[in-house]
């Protein structure tokens, strides 16, 4: 068996090139709003998606059962074939069985949560008013995307590696983008950096290189 493959760093001939674009684009689009589903909800369920909500479990109990079952469970069965969230949550289920009577029922309470969460979405993905409102949405987005300007990170160079000169709010100053975590260090919704941040240049200085 091949060992899984390691990542190292390979230094660039690293050279400045000029850039003068945004480093990104924050603009939101004008979307429509979500519409007011109660009436159906209501008719359909007994009671609106906001009442329901606001009976269920406490968030500490939650965290506490998907750390303690399903993420482990989910792990195990992802490797399968026939993975599905019918067949993770049946598996949780058994579970419950084994577990003391307080335990059971926050098991059985998280699951059943859960079913009528897919059953609620299930549901509105067949309402009228709601695909009406997704056909609107997703035409404002695309409206949206195609008017967005070209910025630095729709460039593909906001990676580990890549050395950018940026002039953000009236001062010039590299940041080196790092490969411990990019999203804590320079990313493409980085808010050390303003609307109007301008990459002015920058180079590459070393790419990750991938060895057996």
């Amino acid at each position: 068996m091949k060992k899984p493959a390691k990542k190292t760093k390979t230094k660039t001939k690293a050279r400045w090139i000029n850039c003068n674009l945004p480093f990104a684009d924050y603009s939101f689009p004008s979307t429509p709003d979500f519409p007011d589903m109660s009436e159906e909800e209501r008719a359909h369920f007994g009671e609106t998606k906001k009442e329901w909500e606001a009976k269920q479990m406490a968030y500490v109990d939650r965290d506490r059962i998907r750390e303690e079952f399903e993420d482990p469970i989910r792990e195990k069965l992802k490797k399968k074939p026939n993975y599905s969230v019918e067949l993770l949550f049946a598996e949780i289920r058994k579970l419950a069985k084994k577990a003391s009577r307080a335990k059971a029922k926050l098991i059985n309470r998280y699951c059943d949560e859960w079913d009528r969460y897919y059953e609620y979405e299930e549901w509105l993905a067949k309402q009228p008013k709601y695909i009406e409102w997704q056909a609107a949405y997703d035409k404002a987005l695309d409206a949206h995307n195609e008017q967005k300007p070209k910025t630095f990170s729709s460039m593909g160079l906001v990676r580990p590696g890549v050395l950018i000169e940026v002039e953000n709010g009236g001062e010039t100053s590299q940041y080196l983008i790092g490969d411990i975590n990019t999203n804590r260090g320079v990313c493409d919704d980085c808010t050390a950096f303003g609307d109007d941040a301008i990459v002015k240049r920058y180079k590459v200085i070393w790419k990750a290189r991938k060895t057996a």
